[in-house]
């Protein structure tokens, strides 16, 4: 067996580590993930019920509450359209951070009857919990990025 001298195996910290990026590059990147696709974990049955309930009991009103809906509703139709009818299990879709929003938005507006339909929805409610707070984390991070930007222009 080979023996490697120690001083041939460790490189500085310096060298291994990608540069610094600036401020405006975090922000641009973390602007990136902001807009992107979120990973939520529903079967066919659950993520037709939410479309379902979104499609016929909420109410809208003017055109940011309307594209708000189509945010919601097109994006739920494609996911279905990939997810098997039959199967019970859980699939992880990925989901633009818009539609999340635009569905947490009406979910909490959402009324109805009986006990079934109410653990549905607050079950659907929970699993998009993660995604909703990962967007908010988001969006704190690159508020706070935003004023040190700021900050550094006006210095």
């Amino acid at each position: 067996m080979e023996q490697v001298s120690e001083e041939t195996t460790t490189q500085p910290i310096e060298e291994t580590l990608a540069p610094e990026q600036t401020l405006q590059q975090q922000l641009s990147e973390l602007s990136t993930k902001r807009t992107g696709n979120f990973p939520v974990k529903l079967n066919h049955e659950n993520l037709k019920f939410l479309r379902n309930k979104l499609h016929q009991k909420t109410e809208w009103k003017g055109p940011n509450e309307a594209y708000l809906m189509i945010m919601a509703i097109l994006p739920l139709d494609n996911a279905l359209a990939s997810l098997d009818p039959k199967s019970i299990e859980p699939t992880q879709i990925h989901l633009p951070a818009a539609t999340i929003e635009s569905v947490n938005y009406f979910i909490n507006r959402v009324s109805g009857t009986g006990l079934d339909s109410a653990q549905r929805l607050f079950s659907i409610s929970m699993i998009l919990r993660p995604a909703v707070e990962a967007i908010k984390k988001l969006d704190e991070e690159i508020s706070v990025l935003e004023k040190e930007v700021k900050s550094e222009k006006s210095a």
